[in-house]
């Protein structure tokens, strides 16, 4: 491997745990000796030993013992802002084709006329429920009348008959009159 891959992986490397973007982050501010780091970022000793390992040739020692950022330790905190700061884009919808807006207007149109063609029919449902709704109560009417002319007709007749065996008892009961005087007059006054 080159001498640019080789740093290429150690920028990445070290900016893929999160302790060691905070070292490099404190270093781009200022130099900084192990035990401020140390009470800083509050972890053990050992912990921080092996993360400033790991940042290898992104930091570098100063003859007072401090530790700051290399050329390549600035880059690759350059390289975290970029990412940081990056414009946030929203995901674009996708645009629907042609052919599936002309089938959703189909169905729209389609769902619009079925609904219009089931008002319309129910409508005339109604309509045809109201109409024999009042045939009915005009067939419930009329089956009453014919019941009460029908009452009335048994009584007329009832009537009628008894009048006529009274008029033929009376006819008979007379002593002088024939048979067929007694006919001839029962059915004289029948036809009248």
């Amino acid at each position: 491997m080159s001498d640019d891959e080789e740093t290429y992986s150690t920028i990445f490397t070290a900016l893929r745990h999160p302790i060691r973007r905070r070292i490099l982050r404190m270093l781009a501010t200022e130099p900084m000796t192990f035990t401020a780091m140390l009470n800083r970022l509050g972890i053990e000793s050992p912990h921080l030993t092996y993360h400033l390992e790991s940042l290898g040739v992104l930091t570098a020692k100063t003859e007072s013992g401090q530790y700051r950022l290399s050329t390549f330790g600035g880059a690759a905190v350059a390289t975290m802002g970029w990412v940081e700061e990056a414009p946030k884009t929203e995901p674009q919808p996708t645009p629907v084709p042609t052919m599936w807006k002309a089938v959703v207007v189909v169905l729209v149109i389609g769902v619009a006329a079925f609904a219009g063609a089931y008002y319309q029919q129910s409508q005339a449902l109604s309509g045809l429920h109201t109409a024999y709704d009042g045939l009915y109560a005009e067939y419930t009417g009329l089956s009453a009348d014919w019941d009460h002319l029908r009452a009335d007709y048994d009584a007329l007749l009832d009537e009628l008959l008894a009048e006529r065996l009274k008029t033929l008892d009376e006819l008979q009961s007379q002593p002088f009159a024939p048979r067929s005087v007694l006919f001839r007059r029962y059915s004289r006054r029948s036809n009248v």
